[in-house]
């Protein structure tokens, strides 16, 4: 499922892991930034579908979708346009190696923003959030 802002610069995009059921892919861009983490297990998903269905239809309230490695995607109303506001937050955590000591560390890159989906497209982006989210919700 693809979501794009208003301004067509910021994306939020998530799919299945590839033979894996309890993963998913999540591939955030903002901007000329982009990262990608290809191994999110979602920790609230049903909750979450509630809360985006009620948010949908009445512009109020907030849903948050979390999961692992600091995953989160926040959905609140953007005034009273009926415009969405998301702000999504994606970490990839890496090991780091080094070939003169041979020791390893965990390196850590991040992606954090808001950006605004206009109302006529969140009935839509709620039935992808729904059919992506199936198995669990």
């Amino acid at each position: 499922m693809l979501v794009t802002s208003d301004n067509r610069d910021c994306t939020l995009e998530m799919f299945r892991t590839p033979n894996d059921q309890y993963h998913c892919t999540v591939r955030l861009t903002l901007g000329r930034h982009s990262l990608e983490n290809d191994y999110i297990y979602l920790d609230n998903a049903v909750a979450f579908i509630l809360s985006l269905r009620d948010l949908g239809k009445s512009r109020t309230g907030k849903a948050v979708l979390s999961g692992s490695e600091d995953f989160e995607i926040s959905f609140g109303a953007d005034g009273g346009s009926g415009a969405i506001a998301i702000n999504a937050a994606l970490t990839r955590n890496f090991p780091a190696s080094s070939s003169r000591t041979g020791h390893t560390r965990m390196g850590k890159a991040s992606l954090q923003g808001t950006f605004t989906v206009s109302g006529e497209f969140v009935p839509e982006m709620v039935r992808e959030f729904e059919e992506l989210l199936a198995g669990e919700a």
